[in-house]
């Protein structure tokens, strides 16, 4: 099986993410409080958790690494719900967080050449130390990603205003 196939080159990697967010909208939509319910569970938590900790593993061989973006997509979206939820009780820190969030696009379309650059350079790192390192290295590119992002509005309303 050739690598390039699970590796964003075919559209079926993503299909499963893409399918099970638009029933999750339907579901939320027609059955809210008891979805809510089962998301939010402990169980919901544990069970986000374990599916994402699958994914992690599916990356050691080729035929698995196909449910890779499925397994840590969907357990990752239940954690980090979790997180959201908890992160909201604290306003400044809910605040940070939705701030960082507004300019995650533009975040995500400038981190791969950084990511690459750094993680070579910290591969032979202690986890405590690499911990330490990459929180660093996430802070000033979700800095310099928001304003990257404000230049360019900026620049756009200055030009189509």
């Amino acid at each position: 099986m050739n690598p390039a196939w699970v590796q964003g080159g075919f559209f079926g990697c993503r299909l499963w993410e893409f399918a099970l967010g638009m029933a999750a909208g339907v579901l939320w939509r027609t059955r809210a409080a008891s979805l809510s319910a089962a998301v939010f569970s402990w169980w919901g938590l544990l069970a986000g958790a374990v599916i994402y900790v699958l994914g992690c593993y599916s990356y050691r061989a080729l035929s698995p690494y196909l449910l890779t973006d499925a397994l840590i997509g969907t357990g990752l979206t239940v954690v980090l719900a979790h997180v959201a939820r908890t992160i909201g009780g604290a306003r400044w820190r809910g605040r940070a967080v939705m701030a960082v969030g507004v300019s995650s696009y533009g975040l995500y379309l400038v981190h791969q050449p950084y990511v690459l650059y750094f993680a070579e350079r910290m591969r032979g790192l202690e986890t405590p130390m690499f911990v330490a390192a990459a929180s660093g290295i996430i802070v000033v590119l979700a800095l310099g990603a928001m304003a990257l992002e404000r230049a360019v509005n900026a620049l756009t309303d200055r030009v189509l205003g």
